[in-house]
């Protein structure tokens, strides 16, 4: 699916695609289904990750702190 805001010059238009794209996967979420980790989920998708992982996402963060506690790998892309 592909959801594009109709002015995209709009700041206002940006912002309500991204409202509406969080609505859209949140329901997609209730409904069984899962975003598509390929792209950017770790960074622009990333306040809905626990949403979608439960209790994965807590020990993926713990994992991820343990192996690279100084956050040198992929800065900023998780948690």
């Amino acid at each position: 699916m592909l959801i594009v805001p109709a002015a995209e010059d709009s700041r206002m238009a940006v912002d309500a695609m991204g409202e509406i794209v969080d609505e859209v996967l949140a329901l997609a979420q209730d409904m069984g289904g899962a975003m598509e980790y390929c792209h950017g989920v770790w960074v622009k998708l990333a306040h809905l990750l626990s949403r979608e992982m439960g209790v994965g996402y807590y020990t993926a963060k713990a994992i991820k702190r343990v192996l690279d506690p100084y956050g040198i790998r992929n800065p900023g892309k998780l948690f």
